[in-house]
């Protein structure tokens, strides 16, 4: 193993190549190797040109993995060199690699073949080569069409990989550009704390154990060596505990938390406490906007003094006792009218937009040695619900813990409750870990919980054949999807432009009953723009119209992005002249898509026009705009003018997002 040591130091990281390896799936197909760690022998080469390739691969290459064969020719995931060629009595020789991430979307040999950006694959010149250098370019484009690989897709698709290529030119020899260096290392620095990447500094690399001590999963020979013994299981968390103690932690933050004082705990006789599930009283309201009608007058009576302007917030305590002035048995006392008194007025005050009184109604009560008896599920759920639509997912965690260190058994309104709450305010991690951990606990997920879970899945990129699975198993629980299910699915194909398969959900929506709406074909037409499908996009606009639904300016920007990504401006332009003659004005999406497109044709002057019209328009620009004008002015070198952009962004009070980072890094890296 001194010889792959040696050669491990020299390789330099910029000089990273890419590749693509064919193989048949029924003889080894990417199933196989992501199984068991994902790393494998690859052997059994014997043309000399391909076995030349093979003897060029270096640590750190990426190769295409290529499904071959009559009736699968497609790619289908990544992996990465971590042992250069090595002689090997058996095959001949060999290297081994590891899977990187499977594609978002496969990419078909038919469709590489017709996309005007790949004529000089090599891979059409030399179909019968199982071994295939690709141009950077190449790669860059058949990872657009795939939708990035891994658990990201689109423009932040191979995002770390970026960030591991550049790093290493730092001081490169030759390069005596040190701003460059400078403005490379904040970018990426600053990028890896946000995105929370692993950033390989450079410098001497720690010792690792040589390659040869790895178990490998044998290439077409048939032999498997063992992987590693599993390492002992982790003891099991508290329930929810490592995702609400996160959050929790904000709640001292009195930004997080405006009103920290709470009245004083009231003092009542103990009560035996009662352990009960929540939520097994369903709300008979419950999506319904708030009335009063259930609310008893005693309830409706206090309701009224809370809701009042001039109420006095320490006279709180005062008011809610007339609540429980009937609680003795023999005076009458009745529970469920109680709860729904408590749950009328939380949501009333909820839906008046009184949140921190809302808040202290329900941490009063839960202060109450008997609350267990008097909260219920729909009561929880409504005050974690209106935490999250205010954007105070701090309070609802910290309200949650409270309610888990008194035993209380979380039912599956309280948890589509927080999902929703995670998920409407952007932490789509930890509404994917409650969603997890909902199902670890044998809650079943019904279709509100589905849906939600789905449309967090769309957001975040997870690969499409996880979004499946998750449909399958919601239909195997007997839960059927609706007309929003339906249109989360379609929308989550966007992002990988996977118009097939958006296609496909179209119709078996159809198949199943469902009658597409408005939303339905705005996120069809938004899909075939983001996969530069005018043809079909105009197919849809056509049968939407035909079913009586008005095409909207969501309508009209989706064709008008079809036709710009597939550099037919003259089209774009013309679907705006309609789209204007229906009197809708143009709008930020609008422009952005002719800016972009007019960029990417090499039509600066008709891109700052562009930029110039939505200005005087009065429409605000967005971070797509302003990522497109980064991109823009960094391939022309107009580096002052892209620091103006950035610094555009700074006093804006936007966020530079995944493309930001990456466009930067692709412009510095350059230059």
């Amino acid at each position: 193993m001194a010889r792959t040591k040696k050669r491990e130091e020299k390789q330099p990281p910029e000089s990273r190549n890419y590749w693509l390896l064919k193989t048949e799936p029924g003889e080894w197909s990417w199933e196989d190797q992501a199984a068991n760690g994902g790393i494998t022998k690859w052997d059994g080469v014997k043309n000399k040109q391909a076995q030349k390739y093979l003897k060029s691969m270096t640590i750190g290459d990426l190769c295409f993995f290529y499904h071959s064969g009559a009736k699968a020719r497609r790619l289908v995931g990544v992996v990465s060199v971590i042992r250069e060629w090595y002689e090997d009595s058996a095959d001949g020789g060999s290297v081994d690699v590891k899977a990187v991430g499977e594609m978002n979307r496969p990419v078909d040999l038919k469709e590489m073949k017709g996309d005007e950006g790949l004529k000089g694959f090599l891979l059409f010149r030399q179909p019968r080569l199982s071994v295939v250098p690709v141009s950077k370019e190449v790669w860059d484009r058949v990872c657009e069409l795939g939708g990035g690989y891994g658990e990201s897709r689109g423009e932040d698709a191979g995002c770390a990989h970026k960030v591991f290529v550049i790093l290493p030119q730092w001081g490169k020899k030759g390069n005596s550009n040190l701003q460059f260096d400078l403005h490379v290392k904040a970018i990426v620095l600053e990028m890896a704390e946000r995105l929370a990447l692993p950033v390989l500094l450079p410098g001497p690399s720690p010792s690792q154990p040589s390659f040869q001590d790895q178990p490998h999963h044998h290439h077409h020979s048939g032999l498997t060596l063992p992987p590693p013994p599993p390492p002992p299981p982790p003891p099991p968390p508290p329930l929810l505990s490592p995702i609400l103690h996160n959050l929790h932690q904000q709640s001292h933050n009195p930004i997080l938390n405006p009103n920290p004082s709470r009245p004083p705990p009231s003092h009542h006789s103990p009560r035996r406490r009662r352990r009960r599930p929540l939520g097994k009283n369903q709300d008979p309201n419950r999506g319904k906007p708030w009335t009063g009608l259930r609310l008893s007058p005693q309830g409706q009576r206090i309701f009224h003094t809370l809701n009042s302007p001039e109420f006095d917030f320490t006279k709180l305590e005062e008011n809610l006792l007339f609540l429980f002035e009937n609680e003795e048995p023999e005076m009458g006392f009745d529970l469920g009218s109680l709860n729904a008194d408590i749950l009328g007025i939380i949501q009333g005050l909820g839906f008046y937009k009184k949140y921190d009184l809302a808040l202290n109604v329900f941490e009063w009560v839960q202060r109450r040695t008997d609350y267990q008896t008097v909260l219920d599920g729909s009561v929880v759920s409504v005050m974690i619900s209106i935490l999250g639509k205010e954007g105070r997912v701090s309070d609802a965690s910290s309200l949650m813990i409270d309610l888990q260190k008194d035993g209380f058994e979380f039912d599956v309104y309280v948890y589509t409750s927080l999902i929703s709450a995670f998920s409407s305010n952007g932490h789509y991690k930890e509404a994917v870990m409650v969603f997890k951990k909902m199902e670890e606990e044998g809650c079943k997920p019904t279709l509100v919980t589905y849906n939600v879970i789905l449309n967090v899945y769309g957001k975040i990129g997870v690969p499409w054949r996880k979004i499946v699975e998750t449909v399958e198993t919601m239909k195997a629980a007997g839960v059927t999807p609706d007309l929003y299910t339906y249109n989360t699915l379609i929308s989550s194909c966007r992002c990988g432009a996977l118009y097939e398969e958006a296609a496909k959900v179209f119709g078996e929506m159809r198949l199943a009953g469902c009658k597409p709406d408005k939303v339905t074909y705005n996120a069809l037409l938004d899909v075939y723009g983001k996969s530069r499908r005018p043809k079909e996009a105009i197919e849809v606009l056509q049968e939407m119209e035909l079913n009586g639904f008005a095409p909207s300016a969501v309508t009209y920007n989706s064709l008008i992005s079809a036709y710009a990504r597939g550099g037919m401006l003259e089209e774009a332009k013309e679907i705006r002249v309609q789209m204007e003659e229906k009197g809708i004005k143009p709008d930020v999406f609008t422009f952005t898509s002719f800016l972009s497109g007019y960029a990417r044709a090499g039509k600066d002057e008709y891109a700052m026009k562009v930029f110039e019209e939505m200005r005087n328009a009065g429409c605000r620009p967005n971070m797509c705009t302003l990522n497109a004008l980064i991109k823009m002015y960094g391939t022309q070198g107009k580096f002052a003018e892209m620091a103006k952009v950035i610094e555009d962004i700074n006093n804006s009070g936007c966020s530079p997002d995944i493309v930001t980072w990456n466009t930067l890094l692709a412009v510095f890296g350059q230059n």
